[in-house]
């Protein structure tokens, strides 16, 4: 009989001025999954607002939300946040911002997914008062993860310091937290199988 092969998913979330981090989650997670992954029988995969597919008749974050952002369904959420907040949508400050919001809840109802944050380093001196009003939004989003108490947030200089942090990370929660999780699940699932009647 085929081993059986569980997924994990990941979805990724950010503003559109970190595609480099973007790509940097997206090659670290299919190295993970061609090599650690395969020999504890998980395979991973990285969703993100590019999967969801055309539709027509409601604005274009209620259609990502209804396709991909169903947010229990996933292991893992990644927020990235640098310079850019995003832009505004009916129901929250950005897409992005709405995207976390849905993974807060998720996460508070029903423990999944783990949710983590990470924060590049800002441009210095930017002049255009959109740019500033962007990263003035970026910083607040900031300072209430922090006053709110949400949990701990990575910050990163350099692009290939955040791959460095996130291939360590990632590899550290897959034997560690996601591990005890699985095997909590397994051995609650065992119980209830033997308490049946």
């Amino acid at each position: 009989m085929p081993k059986k092969v569980e997924q994990i998913k990941i979805f990724l979330a950010s503003p559109g001025d970190v595609k480099t981090e973007r790509n940097h989650v997206k090659k670290v997670v299919d190295e993970i999954d061609r090599t650690l992954a395969h020999s504890k029988g998980i395979t991973i995969r990285v969703i993100c607002s590019e999967d969801a597919y055309p539709k027509f008749g409601k604005d274009g974050q209620a259609i990502i939300n209804e396709q991909i952002g169903k947010m229990d369904e996933y292991d893992l959420f990644i927020l990235i946040m640098k310079d850019r907040f995003g832009s505004p949508t009916k129901r929250c400050a950005s897409g992005t911002s709405e995207e976390f919001q849905r993974a807060k809840k998720a996460h508070q109802k029903t423990g999944k997914p783990d949710i983590w944050f990470y924060s590049g380093s800002m441009k210095k001196d930017v002049k255009k008062k959109e740019e500033k009003e962007q990263q003035a939004k970026v910083k607040g989003f900031i300072t209430r993860f922090i006053n709110n108490k949400y949990g701990l947030f990575k910050s990163y200089t350099t692009t290939s310091n955040f791959q460095e942090q996130f291939r360590s990370q990632l590899t550290q929660w897959l034997f560690n937290d996601y591990s005890k999780k699985k095997n909590k699940r397994s051995s609650t699932a065992t119980k209830t199988k033997t308490a049946s009647p």
